[in-house]
């Protein structure tokens, strides 16, 4: 498994090439992720890796996070209460799961929702970058994004990667060739999964705790977003 860090400006002919040839592995400080096109192929590659297990499906990679708001059902109230949120960079670390029209695509949307990571730089610029050149590059897409999931294999009881050296581990056993690593900000994170909010029109649900997560919901609650639960 080659290894390049992304924000020394290596690669993104590298990772462009590899994404034609499966999925790869990305350092998200947190945690670590494979990410892959969003089409049929992208989808398999990340079953492939994950030996991903029924009733399972795969969230995406947010770089643009009005966007990924507009292009759901939410309600029009509720679009534009969470844009002005998320304009803030308040949901950044987090997956907002949002209801969205299925189009047959079951890999991506469960239950009439699909959920995206919003993303905060180094790896947000990282993803803008992919994007710019997706929509030309891989005919088959069928979401302008690329789509993630944990580092690990399918319903591991020990939970998602948070080890560099497990995570290279990881990468190699399962025959990933590429590794994307950045330079973070040195300060002090909370490990762990991303935490992951629902929404439903003006109200929200606590689905996975997660890094930041009372921090984001205080912001919800100052934006007029009622906890359901």
């Amino acid at each position: 498994m080659k290894t390049i860090n992304y924000s020394d400006g290596e690669g993104l002919e590298i990772i462009q090439s590899s994404l034609r040839r499966g999925g790869i592995l990305l350092n998200l400080n947190n945690v670590f992720a494979v990410v892959s096109t969003a089409s049929d192929f992208g989808i398999e590659a990340l079953s492939k890796i994950k030996k991903r297990k029924e009733g399972k499906s795969y969230g995406s990679m947010v770089s643009d996070p009005f966007r990924f708001i507009q292009e759901s059902q939410l309600d029009s109230i509720a679009k534009e209460r969470l844009s002005v949120l998320a304009n803030t960079g308040a949901l950044e670390g987090s997956f907002i799961r949002l209801p969205w029209v299925n189009n047959n695509q079951k890999d991506i949307v469960m239950n009439g929702t699909h959920q995206g990571l919003v993303l905060s730089e180094p790896v947000k610029t990282f993803c803008e970058q992919v994007e710019f050149r997706l929509e030309d590059e891989f005919k088959d897409i069928f979401m302008p994004r690329l789509l993630c999931s944990s580092a690990n294999i399918s319903g591991d009881q020990r939970g998602s990667i948070t080890d560099r050296e497990t995570a290279i581990r990881f990468g190699i056993d399962r025959e990933i060739e590429l590794f994307v690593d950045f330079n973070f900000d040195k300060k002090e994170i909370t490990k762990g999964s991303f935490p992951i909010f629902s929404f439903s029109e003006s109200t929200y649900i606590v689905e996975r705790e997660g890094p930041n997560k009372e921090k984001i919901e205080r912001k919800l609650k100052d934006f007029g977003f009622l906890n359901s639960v």
